[in-house]
């Protein structure tokens, strides 16, 4: 406790700095002037996950399977990527689901503030004073590359936890100790196994430059010592097994990773090198929308693009030439040299997003590098002929940016303006900074950090206020909780049925998960990692809509053989699916299978009878297991629920063969009255489990052995 008062009265300015950077930042959201909805993805996908993630905890279920994920899905593995591997997910089951928006903010502000915490202890090891520390918490803290990937939730854990890996590497280097090294490995791969590649790529040269900047190089040593790294690098890994290996087991299934490579040996269009200088200068507020940056690539692959956290940064950065320790200059020159290889070249690019198409998301590393050297820089006097030199290089390169943007576009339209604007606000911001920088004035360091504060903060808020229209969203009048409860009020909780709600019929811009927030199955979604087994029923039944993640069954035959019994429509004449992708136009009222229920505010509900039955009687109906009874004759049932390996069979107490039916579940009975159980455990789990228990206690016998404590 002696220690922990000591560090915060150490570090309370620069806790108070961070705390009212983070209140600046999500002000509109705190004070209810906006929602915290953040556009796209995070509306349509995470908000609606995490909804179900919710509901599947709450029933007092492990969340191995959701039936309401389209046509059945594993939620372990293919939800770990999403949802179950970030700790900060579980802090939103305090929360009522009502309050789901709310409980979404409180965790943003705690990655934030434990983004900035982390990186102080990282920037202590490295011995930096605190003026310097709070300068360097600031640019990490709320770098481009945090508020633009800030929409997903996944992606931003990795920029909260990245420098837990910093930790880990000076502990070992100094102290000679593997628990923050360890403990990293698991949490990032745990949280985020998407940048785990990176991570992993970066590690090998980042270990190399910080050991021949720590150690006295010998190669013996070297050799040595990073074999012992690796070893511990290995177990972080298998302690993730639990989730990972059924993780990895779902995933090998996607066409996106089972394509071929995409290796290419140029940027297309190649000005996109103009939009890297841009995202130097300024924050990323209008990434990610197609068409509304001055160099756009209308690649989605490609533009989302920053290497921001301050023109302070880049004002700088070019000092780490006059390092006066030799080893500091060569090491840091190279770190951000191999990095900068990466960036212009296709090939590197590819290589940190897993030898797939090049992409800029890994650019964190990049940014954390480049604050890390900066770090270095402020440890000795300011070379100010230098800075006033780069101060006019950077000028002169901004105004020839804006230049060129003139002269590439007729006018500058409105939705241009954010990034030409922004030009100017950096050439300002170099002016200042280089008066600041020059001035011996006691209070000039203040004033520095005051522009800092007022640069990061109001970049930060711009990005992550890139989506008004979306903050908008109201998820309860999305639908009609009576219409649908109502019909929930016809049926036996334990049956098994499907409830069919036009696309147009729902009040949301893209509600294809919507289904998830109000717990019902459904005929739609939009998720990346659906269950891939039903793979050959997409290619041969279904009419694919926009990209092979949006899924959308779009005849009629099919949903009465899926088990769509109850139709929840505004008009009796509706188009099946997307009216832009849709096969066509149905009536419910020529058809006479379908029968009109009632009318419940703007929805009429049907039911139609000509809907295939549930092939089993349910006696109880839960995601992980289904209790049924079968009297039949001798055939093969095929279930509408989608296949995985995961789930196991008995019937009548005895073990039986589940077979693949094109996607969907399918097993054998003999002519007879019958139990059955229908049970999932997702596939690797058990045997993740126990890798990770063996390299768990692995770890605490040696942390125990070697007299280490878990710190």
């Amino acid at each position: 406790m002696k220690k922990i008062k000591t560090y915060l009265i150490e570090n309370k300015y620069l806790y108070a700095i961070l705390c009212l950077a983070v209140v600046l930042v999500f002000l509109p959201y705190l004070t209810k002037q906006l929602k915290f909805v953040l556009g796209y993805d995070f509306q349509y996908q995470h908000l609606f996950f995490y909804k179900d993630f919710h509901r599947l905890l709450h029933s007092g279920q492990l969340p191995f399977w959701s039936h309401n994920f389209f046509l059945g899905t594993n939620f372990w593995a293919s939800k770990a990527y999403y949802i179950l591997g970030d700790p900060f997910s579980y802090i939103t089951l305090l929360f009522p689901s009502s309050h789901l928006i709310l409980a979404m903010l409180v965790t943003y502000i705690l990655k934030f503030l434990i983004a900035g915490i982390l990186f102080n202890h990282f920037l202590i090891q490295l011995q930096c004073s605190l003026k310097h520390r709070i300068l360097g918490v600031l640019l990490y803290t709320f770098c481009g590359w945090a508020t633009l990937f800030a929409e997903h939730p996944m992606f931003l854990i990795w920029h909260t936890l990245l420098p837990l890996l910093f930790i880990g590497i000076e502990s070992v280097l100094i102290n000679k100790k593997y628990t923050w090294f360890t403990f990293s490995i698991f949490l990032l791969l745990l949280s985020n196994y998407y940048f785990f590649f990176t991570t992993s790529i970066f590690l090998t040269f980042y270990w190399t430059i910080r050991y021949y900047m720590v150690k006295e190089f010998q190669f013996k040593n070297y050799v040595m010592d990073t074999l012992i790294l690796i070893g511990f690098y290995l177990l972080g890994v298998l302690m993730a097994s639990f989730m990972i290996i059924p993780a990895i087991l779902h995933l090998v299934k996607s066409p996106r990773i089972s394509g071929s490579f995409l290796l290419t040996k140029k940027y297309n269009p190649t000005f996109i090198y103009f939009d890297m200088l841009v995202k130097l200068f300024i924050a990323p507020y209008q990434v990610s929308e197609l068409g509304h940056m001055l160099f756009n690539t209308t690649d989605y692959s490609t533009n989302q693009l920053t290497l921001y956290s301050s023109v302070f940064t880049i004002l700088l950065l070019p000092q780490v030439l006059l390092l006066k320790n030799k080893k500091e200059r060569i090491a840091l020159s190279s770190l951000l040299g191999i990095l900068l290889i990466f960036l212009l070249t296709p090939y590197g690019a590819s290589m940190m997003h897993g030898l797939k198409e090049p992409t800029f998301r890994w650019t964190l590393v990049y940014i954390a590098s480049m604050i890390i050297a900066l770090m270095y820089v402020l440890k000795q006097p300011i070379n100010r002929k230098w800075l006033y030199v780069t101060a006019g290089i950077l000028s002169i390169i901004i105004l020839g940016l804006r230049f060129y943007a003139i002269k590439r576009y007729d006018v500058i339209w409105d939705h241009l303006k954010p990034e030409y604007n922004g030009l100017l606000l950096a050439l300002g911001f170099i002016v200042l900074y280089t008066i600041l920088l020059s001035l011996k004035h006691k209070y000039s360091y203040l004033l520095l950090v005051g522009v800092l504060l007022f640069e990061v903060s109001y970049g930060a808020r711009k990005t992550l206020h890139r989506y008004p229209d979306f903050q908008k969203f109201e998820f309860d009048q999305t639908l009609d909780n009576k219409a649908i409860d109502y019909i929930k009020g016809l049926e036996n909780k334990h049956q098994f049925y499907r409830i069919y709600i036009p696309y147009t019929d729902v009040n949301a811009p893209m509600p294809f998960n919507v289904n998830l927030y109000y717990d019902f199955k459904s005929a739609y979604t939009y998720d990346s990692l659906y269950q891939f087994d039903i793979l050959p029923f997409i290619r041969d039944k279904l009419n694919i809509t926009w990209t092979t993640w949006q899924l959308d069954i779009q005849d009629i035959d099919l949903l009465r053989q899926l088990g769509f019994k109850y139709y929840m429509v505004k008009q009796p004449n509706f188009s099946l699916g997307q009216p832009r992708y849709s096969k066509g136009m149905y009536d419910l009222t020529k058809d006479s299978k379908f029968e009109f229920l009632t009318n419940i505010n703007d929805y009429s509900i049907y039911i139609d009878h000509g809907a295939k039955p549930f092939p089993l009687e349910i006696s109880e109906l839960k995601d992980n297991h289904i209790y049924a009874t079968l009297t039949s004759k001798a055939k093969h049932i095929t279930l509408p629920i989608a296949y995985d390996a995961g789930w196991s069979l008995t019937i009548n107490h005895q073990k039986q063969t589940i077979t693949n039916d094109q996607g969907f579940l399918g097993f054998d009975v003999l002519e007879g009255n019958h139990e059955i159980h229908l049970s999932f455990i997702p596939r690797g789990f058990l045997l993740g489990s126990i890798l990770s228990l063996l390299s768990l206690n692995v770890f605490i016998f040696i942390l125990y052995k070697t007299k280490k404590r878990i710190q």
